[in-house]
């Protein structure tokens, strides 16, 4: 059986920002994604409501 060297100290890698920024959004993902959708998608039909309502009361 070997022993563990006692000189050796592991040091633990030091990620970037920007990696960790990278590795949670790989994580995410789908979670980004729906979201972004789901705002697009409120989006759109509260500009719809409002240029309807905009346009009935136009009308009157």
């Amino acid at each position: 059986m070997t022993e563990p060297n006692a000189n050796t100290v592991s040091v633990p890698q030091v990620s970037s920002r920007s990696t960790r920024a990278r590795t949670w959004i790989r994580r995410r993902r789908n979670a980004i994604l729906s979201s972004a959708v789901r705002g697009t998608a409120y989006g759109i039909g509260a500009g719809a409501g409002g240029l309807l309502f905009w346009w009935i009361r136009d009308l009157i």
